[in-house]
């Protein structure tokens, strides 16, 4: 996995933009090992709430859940007024896949 990669060699991995701050993301983010969330100013104060309240054990049993494959065609579920217009939409769905 990249963070763990850049963890052995000293390298922070992050993670900015809209992905950064989609509030959905952060316990995937989080689990995956990401060391930074960059993320404008009216979106730092919910992300910081999120990363102060989030469990990192709990962050890396999701990490670990979402990056397995999918064994049945209904193991995806899709979240409501996500889609693939945004990089978000799938992980989205991955995570209410693991929340239903």
């Amino acid at each position: 996995m990249t963070t763990e990669a850049a963890d052995a060699e000293g390298i922070w991995t992050g993670v900015c933009g809209e992905m950064a701050a989609d509030l959905s993301l952060t316990p995937l983010l989080v689990g995956l090992g990401v060391n930074e969330l960059s993320v404008g100013p009216h979106d730092l104060a919910p992300i910081r709430k999120a990363l102060i309240s989030l469990k990192r054990s709990e962050c890396q049993k999701l990490a670990e859940k979402s990056t397995q494959p999918l064994h049945q065609p209904g193991d995806l579920r899709t979240h409501k007024g996500s889609g693939p217009k945004s990089l978000s939409g799938a992980f989205r769905r991955i995570l209410v896949r693991e929340i239903n």
